[in-house]
């Protein structure tokens, strides 16, 4: 059931696919009795990334990422520690963030990044990125090659196809539609991937 879970709330692209998912799951499993379960499925709008597609969070939703921070807290708070002892260790822990993010911001504006491509989209996006963020631009755009686009109405309306599976895939679906209205730059896909990491 865990891994179940963990792909309906993480590949759930509309509230209506998490909701007829996590009740299809209930019923699988007959979990209707468990308050645990029920909880969650009340507080869904708390804690389901799909209810903040929309919200700007670069790089943040995906679980590997959840897990790596709470990994990374870990070390700093134990489970019975005082709220004292947890706020003195998050200070330390921020301290040696804010360490990292000096060494990123220092190897963004002094070292230049190797190009392994002519495209002069990265050439821009290491102009405007700093180092941990092109490497992820680098890395999507690398995945776009995964992707192939079919223009279904003239300038306004294209489909995504998922041509190959990659490593590290955030959706399962193989298809999507983007709106496009070019005069105001605006690009709409189920998938809010723009809306919700800025590229």
């Amino acid at each position: 059931m865990e891994e179940v879970m963990r792909k309906l709330i993480y590949h759930s692209l509309t509230e209506n696919e998490f909701e007829s998912c996590w009740n299809r799951m209930i019923e699988k499993y007959n979990a209707s009795g468990n308050e645990l379960l029920q909880r969650m499925f009340a507080n869904r709008k708390m804690w389901v990334p799909v209810h903040f597609k929309d919200t700007f969070c670069a790089f943040i939703w995906s679980s590997g990422r959840s897990e790596s921070t709470n990994s990374s807290l870990k070390d700093y708070v134990m489970r019975n520690d005082t709220i004292g002892t947890f706020l003195e260790q998050y200070e330390i822990f921020q301290d040696e963030q804010d360490t990292v993010e000096d060494k990123d911001r220092f190897d963004s504006n002094i070292l230049k990044p190797i190009y392994t491509t002519k495209k002069p989209i990265k050439r821009h996006a290491a102009r405007i990125y700093n180092k941990g963020i092109y490497l992820k631009f680098v890395q999507e755009l690398l995945n776009s090659d995964a992707y192939s686009v079919e223009e279904i109405e003239k300038e306004k309306k294209f489909r995504v196809h998922k041509l190959m599976f990659y490593e590290g895939e955030e959706f399962d679906k193989d298809s999507f539609d983007v709106d496009v209205d070019v005069p105001s730059q605006k690009y709409d896909c189920i998938c809010a991937k723009f809306n919700r990491d800025g590229m």
